[in-house]
């Protein structure tokens, strides 16, 4: 890969991570329209369903996993084909 190649992916990284998602846009409004002790249950809100979203998706994923086996294999290269029909599309 080239070093701009690199230098691009880095940089797009960084800015997606450097941009707030819509869960810390609403927790800043509502410490900005509704005060500061309002905002502690919002952000005790987004912790907490943060935390079930990620529990639900590995014990989700590990189960599709445990019940596919071997067949796995096959969805992941099915995924990867996928992937790459679409890179070479566009």
């Amino acid at each position: 890969m080239a070093i701009e190649a690199v230098l691009f992916f880095a940089a797009i990284l960084y800015v997606t991570t450097v941009i707030p998602g819509p869960g810390i846009l609403g927790l800043v409004g509502c410490a900005l329209g509704q005060g500061l002790m309002r905002a502690y249950g919002f952000l005790l809100g987004l912790i907490v369903g943060d935390a079930i979203c990620l529990v639900l998706a590995a014990v989700g994923l590990s189960s599709l996993v445990m019940a596919l086996g071997d067949g796995f294999i096959v969805v992941k290269l099915a995924g990867g084909a996928y992937l790459l029909f679409l890179g070479v599309r566009n």
